[in-house]
């Protein structure tokens, strides 16, 4: 990230950064040019088995053209905790359907994390 007048944050091109175990989403080719405030919208499906590999690592990344990429932030999700909690397995079943043959599995709420640099 490069630095704005007064010591502040200036603009950066941030790309997603997402592990899980062996896996690895880098989406570096599709960085975002020039932003000092980004909202990054993107789906990665990765096959998973549990227990197992839990730790699942989502960084997001700033390219810089000369030297190495800069980390500006990063968050890190035990997906083992979510599948063996008891409160995380109540919430949403009041949404649960099954109609011929077809399920609506309960929902989970949306969980967003702010990442400060």
């Amino acid at each position: 990230m490069d630095m704005g007048f007064g010591g502040r944050p200036g603009k950066s091109d941030p790309y997603l950064i997402v592990k899980l175990g062996k896996f690895k989403f880098d989406d570096r080719k599709n960085k975002v040019d020039d932003v000092t405030d980004v909202d990054l919208y993107k789906m990665v499906e990765i096959n998973a088995e549990l227990p197992g590999d839990s730790q699942l690592d989502i960084r997001v990344m700033d390219h810089d053209d000369i030297g190495s990429d800069d980390l500006i932030g990063r968050t890190v999700i035990d997906l083992e905790d979510r599948l063996f909690d008891r409160r995380w397995l109540e919430w949403g079943r009041e949404n649960m359907t099954q109609e011929l043959g077809h399920i609506r599995w309960s929902t989970k709420p949306v969980e967003r994390r702010t990442l400060y640099i």
